[in-house]
Protein backbone atom coordinates (compact mmCIF):
# COMPACT_ATOMS: atom_id res chain seq x y z
CA UNK A 1 0.00 0.00 0.00
CA UNK A 2 2.80 2.53 0.78
CA UNK A 3 4.88 1.59 -2.36
CA UNK A 4 1.17 2.33 -4.28
CA UNK A 5 0.85 5.75 -2.70
CA UNK A 6 4.53 6.64 -3.28
CA UNK A 7 4.04 5.67 -6.66
CA UNK A 8 1.19 7.79 -7.11
CA UNK A 9 2.60 10.74 -5.94
CA UNK A 10 5.98 10.83 -7.49
CA UNK A 11 6.24 8.97 -10.36
CA UNK A 12 5.38 10.56 -14.15
CA UNK A 13 2.88 9.23 -15.29
CA UNK A 14 3.26 7.44 -19.29
CA UNK A 15 2.15 10.18 -22.00
CA UNK A 16 0.67 8.83 -24.90
CA UNK A 17 2.81 8.24 -27.76
CA UNK A 18 0.14 10.41 -29.63
CA UNK A 19 1.20 13.54 -27.95
CA UNK A 20 5.52 13.11 -28.44
CA UNK A 21 6.70 14.03 -32.06
CA UNK A 22 10.01 13.34 -32.67
CA UNK A 23 12.65 13.77 -35.78
CA UNK A 24 16.26 13.63 -36.08
CA UNK A 25 18.24 16.14 -38.12
CA UNK A 26 21.14 14.92 -39.57
CA UNK A 27 23.99 17.72 -39.38
CA UNK A 28 22.24 19.99 -42.13
CA UNK A 29 20.71 23.26 -41.96
CA UNK A 30 18.23 22.36 -45.18
CA UNK A 31 16.76 19.71 -42.92
CA UNK A 32 15.61 22.30 -40.04
CA UNK A 33 12.58 24.01 -42.67
CA UNK A 34 10.78 20.47 -43.23
CA UNK A 35 11.00 19.66 -39.35
CA UNK A 36 9.36 23.47 -38.80
CA UNK A 37 6.26 22.56 -41.17
CA UNK A 38 5.56 19.42 -38.96
CA UNK A 39 5.92 20.61 -35.97
CA UNK A 40 3.38 23.27 -36.65
CA UNK A 41 1.11 20.72 -37.72
CA UNK A 42 1.79 19.19 -34.50
CA UNK A 43 1.04 22.32 -32.87
CA UNK A 44 -2.31 22.49 -34.32
CA UNK A 45 -3.66 19.12 -33.74
CA UNK A 46 -2.69 19.24 -30.19
CA UNK A 47 -4.86 22.90 -29.84
CA UNK A 48 -1.06 25.18 -29.29
CA UNK A 49 -2.07 29.42 -29.21
CA UNK A 50 -0.57 31.26 -32.74
CA UNK A 51 1.80 32.21 -30.00
CA UNK A 52 2.87 28.97 -28.99
CA UNK A 53 3.21 27.38 -32.62
CA UNK A 54 5.50 30.74 -33.43
CA UNK A 55 7.65 30.09 -29.98
CA UNK A 56 8.45 26.59 -30.66
CA UNK A 57 9.38 27.20 -34.52
CA UNK A 58 11.61 29.68 -33.47
CA UNK A 59 13.07 27.93 -30.51
CA UNK A 60 13.16 24.65 -32.35
CA UNK A 61 15.14 26.72 -35.38
CA UNK A 62 17.62 28.85 -33.23
CA UNK A 63 18.43 26.29 -31.11
CA UNK A 64 19.18 23.99 -34.05
CA UNK A 65 20.98 26.65 -35.83
CA UNK A 66 23.24 27.57 -33.25
CA UNK A 67 23.78 24.05 -32.02
CA UNK A 68 24.88 23.08 -36.08
CA UNK A 69 27.51 26.17 -36.16
CA UNK A 70 28.71 26.27 -32.53
CA UNK A 71 28.36 22.19 -32.11
CA UNK A 72 29.56 20.44 -35.27
CA UNK A 73 32.59 22.11 -36.13
CA UNK A 74 34.58 19.76 -38.01
CA UNK A 75 32.11 16.84 -37.45
CA UNK A 76 30.56 15.38 -40.00
CA UNK A 77 28.27 12.49 -38.48
CA UNK A 78 26.46 15.09 -35.95
CA UNK A 79 22.67 14.97 -35.72
CA UNK A 80 20.28 16.53 -33.60
CA UNK A 81 16.89 14.36 -31.83
CA UNK A 82 13.82 16.54 -31.92
CA UNK A 83 11.44 15.64 -29.08
CA UNK A 84 8.36 17.75 -29.23
CA UNK A 85 5.52 16.91 -25.78
CA UNK A 86 2.15 18.40 -25.81
CA UNK A 87 1.26 17.97 -22.46
CA UNK A 88 -1.94 17.83 -21.02
CA UNK A 89 -1.98 21.44 -19.52
CA UNK A 90 -1.81 22.51 -22.89
CA UNK A 91 2.06 23.71 -22.67
CA UNK A 92 4.70 21.73 -24.74
CA UNK A 93 8.13 20.74 -23.91
CA UNK A 94 11.16 20.69 -26.74
CA UNK A 95 13.89 18.05 -26.12
CA UNK A 96 16.62 18.11 -28.19
CA UNK A 97 19.63 15.51 -27.81
CA UNK A 98 22.56 16.22 -29.97
CA UNK A 99 26.02 14.03 -29.96
CA UNK A 100 27.99 17.34 -30.89
CA UNK A 101 31.08 18.62 -28.59
CA UNK A 102 30.09 20.33 -25.15
CA UNK A 103 27.86 23.42 -26.11
CA UNK A 104 25.32 24.86 -24.25
CA UNK A 105 23.70 27.46 -25.97
CA UNK A 106 22.05 29.03 -22.94
CA UNK A 107 26.18 30.44 -22.07
CA UNK A 108 26.13 31.89 -25.11
CA UNK A 109 27.54 35.43 -24.54
CA UNK A 110 24.69 38.13 -25.69
CA UNK A 111 26.43 40.72 -27.59
CA UNK A 112 24.62 44.59 -28.07
CA UNK A 113 23.29 44.33 -32.19
CA UNK A 114 25.58 47.07 -33.00
CA UNK A 115 28.65 45.30 -31.92
CA UNK A 116 30.54 44.21 -34.99
CA UNK A 117 31.04 40.72 -33.11
CA UNK A 118 27.62 40.36 -32.38
CA UNK A 119 26.74 36.33 -32.74
CA UNK A 120 23.57 36.22 -34.22
CA UNK A 121 22.39 33.02 -32.29
CA UNK A 122 23.25 34.43 -28.78
CA UNK A 123 20.88 36.77 -29.52
CA UNK A 124 18.10 34.34 -30.59
CA UNK A 125 18.85 32.40 -27.69
CA UNK A 126 18.81 35.47 -25.30
CA UNK A 127 14.79 36.23 -26.40
CA UNK A 128 14.26 32.08 -25.94
CA UNK A 129 15.68 32.03 -22.23
CA UNK A 130 13.53 35.00 -21.61
CA UNK A 131 10.52 33.46 -23.26
CA UNK A 132 10.28 29.59 -22.10
CA UNK A 133 8.76 29.38 -18.51
CA UNK A 134 11.62 26.71 -18.12
CA UNK A 135 14.88 25.70 -19.56
CA UNK A 136 18.13 23.13 -18.97
CA UNK A 137 21.09 21.79 -20.49
CA UNK A 138 22.92 18.88 -19.19
CA UNK A 139 25.83 17.07 -20.97
CA UNK A 140 25.59 13.14 -20.19
CA UNK A 141 27.65 10.33 -21.82
CA UNK A 142 28.66 12.04 -24.71
CA UNK A 143 25.69 14.07 -25.09
CA UNK A 144 24.00 17.40 -25.07
CA UNK A 145 20.41 17.28 -23.74
CA UNK A 146 18.32 20.73 -23.97
CA UNK A 147 14.98 20.99 -22.24
CA UNK A 148 12.33 23.88 -22.54
CA UNK A 149 8.73 24.32 -21.11
CA UNK A 150 6.76 26.22 -23.05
Amino acid sequence: LLFLLFKKRFIIQEIDNKRVFQKIIQGNENDIGFVIQEVNEFCEIWEGTIKQQYFITMTIEELCLAILTHGFQGKSDGYIQITLIALENKKFEVHLRDNAVEFNPFALKDNKVNDIDADFNAMGVMVIKKQSEEFFYRRYQGFNSLILRI
